[in-house]
Order: structure tokens, then sequence, then C-alpha cells
């Protein structure tokens, strides 16, 4: 697995899975050691 060096208000790019999910971006809120929180911009679970 990659480390990334993710900060808060990082915008990162989620890749789609499979065709039922398209890829989003999410904008990153919070990082803690072993993963991130934060919210979608794009995608099926923007305004979610």
């Amino acid at each position: 697995m990659t480390k990334l060096d993710l900060k808060e208000d990082n915008i990162v790019v989620i890749r789609a899975f499979e065709d039922e999910w398209p890829d989003h971006l999410f904008r990153v809120t919070a990082v803690w050691e072993d993963c991130v929180g934060g919210v979608s911009l794009t995608g099926p679970l923007k305004d979610a």
C-alpha cells in the first residue's frame, strides 16, 4: 500500500468502483493515523 501525505483541505480523486460508482472528488477535513474523513464534492454522495 502507498502511504500518502494527506492534509486537511486536500482534494483527492476517489476512483470508480466497477460501473456502479463514478469517479468523484473528496475534500479531506480530518486526518488520523490510519484513515481520513471528509466530504464528497462531486458524484453520488455529494450533499449526502
